[in-house]
């Protein structure tokens, strides 16, 4: 009796947490009429008059939220013996606001039903946002919505804020998203660099010093997923550095540096790019310089005209931990004015087509 006690507590247990799980991590399976009609979805939150596309419970507010997800539509990749499509999900407002409840719908055979609601916690979790206390003009993003299924197939989907402002007056904004029946990996497609400007600049340690040169693309392998940025392999030229004084691009080029000499290239590859909104990414990669491997991050600025789009960012890399180690205050003394600082600044603008 008591083994039978402990296993109903333990089912229960589970199925609890199951759907807590759920919905932290914003499911939205798309479900048939047949799949759905007798597992209890509530369809009532959904009902909309005839001749309408929105469900009743969002009708008559005003919309004062902007909500997008991004990528729009999605692909789908296979993993775990389960089709996923990932996305994320910005939202901004022209004053500040109070998040009262959001959530999504998904549209069925037998119209929308509610999938998930939550509440301002839940929001703070999610999106970043203390309090679910919306900022004007400041964007608020969750990068880990997500949709699963076992078959391949669409689904539309429409994610919901609700919030108040300053007098209490309800508002809402909404995002549909399109989940498509297709794998990711067949929008692939390559990209051409039409255009590349690559600089760096070092730095004294004393007096605001700082000298600045260009350094020259080799080659390149970037991916495309989409519209998307999916990966990249990007070769630098080593022997390419350049600089208006000559004998310091030389001193730059010898052992005490770079020694391109022996070490031509300079790689950086990719390993995730994580998309934090249309216009924002983070690539998270591996850069290596004199042949040893270190991870970075590069943060993305993507910018679109057309059929083109430019990929910007400037970052700090620390020259010592690639055994550069010249007029280091880190590893010699005594230097003076003659110390060059660890770090030194690496910027890049490509315009992709």
């Amino acid at each position: 009796m008591k083994n039978f006690i402990l296993q109903i507590l333990v089912t229960v247990f589970l199925l609890t947490a199951c759907q807590q799980n759920s919905k932290k991590n914003n499911i939205e399976n798309t479900i048939t009429t047949e799949e759905s009609a007798d597992n209890g979805l509530n369809y009532k939150d959904g009902q909309k008059p005839a001749n309408r596309l929105f469900p009743d419970k969002l009708r008559d507010l005003p919309n004062e939220i902007v909500a997008a997800h991004y990528p729009n539509p999605c692909y789908a990749n296979y993993e775990d013996s389960m089709y996923i499509w990932k996305h994320n999900i910005t939202i901004q407002t022209k004053e500040d606001l109070q998040i009262v409840e959001f959530g999504s719908f998904v549209y069925t055979e037998k119209g929308w039903y509610l999938r998930v609601s939550m509440n301002a916690i839940d929001f703070e979790e999610n999106y970043h946002c203390k309090g679910g206390l919306l900022k004007k003009g400041v964007s608020y993003t969750d990068n880990s919505s997500w949709r699963r299924d076992k078959k391949l197939r669409g689904g539309d989907a429409m994610w919901f804020f609700i919030a108040k402002d300053k007098n209490g007056k309800l508002v809402k904004g909404i995002a549909p998203i399109e989940t498509e029946g297709k794998l990711i990996n067949s929008t692939t497609k390559n990209a051409s660099i039409i255009q590349a400007n690559i600089s760096w600049t070092g730095y004294g340690e004393l007096g605001g010093y700082s000298l600045t040169g260009n350094i020259k693309l080799k080659n390149y392998d970037i991916q495309l997923q989409g519209d998307s940025l999916k990966s990249a392999v990007i070769t630098i030229d080593m022997t390419s550095i350049t600089h208006e004084n000559k004998d310091l691009e030389s001193h730059l080029k010898d052992k005490d540096f770079f020694d391109v000499a022996k070490f031509p290239s300079a790689i950086f590859e990719t390993k995730k790019i994580e998309y934090t909104s249309a216009t924002t990414a983070v690539a998270y990669g591996t850069l290596t310089l004199k042949s040893v491997s270190k991870p970075i991050k590069l943060p993305l600025t993507i910018q679109r005209n057309g059929d083109n789009k430019t990929l910007s960012t400037k970052i700090s890399i620390d020259r010592t931990i690639f055994g550069i180690k010249y007029n280091s205050k880190s590893f010699f003394g005594n230097l003076g004015d003659q110390a060059i600082k660890n770090k030194f600044d690496l910027a890049f603008s490509i315009t992709l087509k």
